[in-house]
């Protein structure tokens, strides 16, 4: 079986979706007939990590370049 991700484009309405590709051989009695997939549509969560990563890249940006100290409390002053 393989595995990947890649991105698909509706060319109906040039929407893009990210989806999760597996693959592999279809077999009757040992034959090879075919190849059997399953996409799975992976857009949100890739967008969500993509947006996480970039809040975290800016954040370390400026706690590294910061030349005051930072320091964050909850509440409770923890």
């Amino acid at each position: 079986p393989q595995r990947y991700e890649t991105r698909i484009v509706n060319h109906e309405t040039g929407e893009e979706r990210d989806v999760s590709v597996s693959s592999g051989p279809f077999r009757v009695n040992g034959a090879l007939i075919g190849t059997v997939a399953t996409l799975r549509d992976i857009t949100d969560p890739k967008r969500a990590q993509d947006t996480l990563a970039r809040s975290e890249a800016r954040y370390r940006h400026l706690v590294e370049s910061a030349s005051d100290a930072i320091v964050t409390l909850d509440a409770n002053g923890r």
